[in-house]
């Protein structure tokens, strides 16, 4: 079986596209066939993605606040998209610009987006990550910080995008995350798939965490239960044995 591969790329500039370009592809599939595909692909930063390059054209930013009497809360924002004409409820993201680390865009992004900038730690940088591989060879890194939500700049944090930007950043408790997110639905915002993602996960955990407790519950009852029936096993024979050693005795004294 022949290892699928691309062969030709055939760059297509519509006049006056500044961020992306139309590819048409020619590749070989499993069997040899040789055949087409129309992708499109970021150039904003073309001089760093060359063709084979696996690096991320930006970043999303997976951020938990958290607090010290309070559940944690998911940063989130929400803006218009026009390429589906709705606002759309995201993760802070963005472009990595050229000469940035994925860290470093997202520190960046975070800071105009939302106003975060004070107590925030990167916990984790992902590889980059396909974002629409039948479409588009566009990918993404994506970065967790925790934010803390006790510091006094954080409380009301303002943001500063840049112009023509749009964003509006609120918080969810990560508890009430599945609930806000169908309510967002019904106000006819639609939920990028990463953000839904999240929620699954989260979700799923919960459950299973739920799961364990009550297993962990009725192990405990069924122990219980055990014990129990053990000492109402022993008081049982205690009283069996008391009986007929009292009858034994009442024998011999009579």
């Amino acid at each position: 079986m022949t290892t699928a591969k691309v062969t030709e790329r055939k760059n297509v500039l519509a006049p006056g596209f500044r961020w992306l370009r139309l590819v048409e592809l020619t590749y070989v599939d499993i069997k040899g066939r040789t055949r087409r595909w129309e992708s499109a692909e970021r150039c904003h930063n073309v001089e760093e993605k060359t063709r084979d390059s696996k690096t991320a054209d930006g970043v999303f930013i997976c951020a938990t606040i958290n607090y010290s009497s309070r559940p944690p809360e998911l940063l989130l924002v929400r803006q218009f998209r026009p390429p589906i004409d709705c606002e759309v409820v995201e993760f802070v993201a963005g472009l990595i610009d050229a000469g940035e680390t994925p860290e470093q865009a997202a520190l960046r992004e975070l800071k105009e987006e939302t106003g975060f900038s004070e107590g925030v730690t990167v916990r984790s940088v992902t590889a980059p990550m396909a974002i629409d591989p039948g479409m588009s060879n566009s990918c993404a890194a994506m970065v967790v910080v925790d934010i803390d939500g006790d510091l006094s700049a954080n409380q009301n944090p303002v943001a500063c995008p840049e112009e023509g930007e749009y964003v509006t950043p609120f918080r969810v408790p990560v508890t009430q995350i599945e609930q806000v997110l169908l309510d967002m639905e019904r106000q006819g915002k639609n939920i990028d798939i990463a953000v839904r993602t999240y929620a699954f996960g989260w979700l799923a955990a919960h459950r299973l965490e739920g799961r364990k407790k009550e297993v962990q519950r009725r192990e405990t009852s069924t122990n219980l239960y055990t014990y129990v029936g053990f000492g109402v096993a022993a008081a049982a024979a205690a009283v069996m044995y008391s009986i007929r050693f009292g009858a034994v005795l009442g024998k011999n004294l009579a």
